[in-house]
C-alpha cells in the first residue's frame, strides 16, 4: 500500500507540474497575443503621426500664404491710401 500511495503522490505532483506547463503555456500565448496587439496600435499611432505631421506642413504653408497674402494687402491699402490722400489735395486745389 506504501508503493501504490507513492506512486498517487508522484501522479499528482506530475499533473500539477503539467498544470503548471499548461498555465505557462496560456500565459506566453496571451503574451503573444497582447504584443501583437500593441504592436499593431503602435502602427496605427505612428501612422497618425505621420498624418498630422504631413497636416501641420500644409497648414504651415497655408499659414505662410496668408502672412505674404496679408503684406500685399497692407501695400495695397497703403498705396490706395497715398492715391485717395492725393486725390483729396488735387480736389482741394481745384475748389
Amino acid at each position: 500500500m506504501h508503493l501504490h500511495d507513492q506512486l498517487k503522490k508522484e501522479l499528482e505532483e506530475h499533473k500539477r507540474k503539467l498544470c503548471q506547463c499548461v498555465d505557462i503555456e496560456e500565459g506566453q500565448r496571451q503574451m503573444i497575443i497582447e504584443r501583437a496587439t500593441l504592436r499593431h496600435q503602435l502602427e496605427a499611432a505612428e501612422e497618425r503621426e505621420a498624418l498630422l505631421r504631413n497636416n501641420l506642413g500644409d497648414h504651415q504653408v497655408w499659414l505662410n500664404n496668408c502672412y505674404e497674402n496679408m503684406g500685399k494687402a497692407r501695400s495695397q491699402v497703403h498705396q490706395l491710401a497715398e492715391q485717395t490722400s492725393y486725390v483729396i489735395k488735387i480736389h482741394r486745389r481745384i475748389e
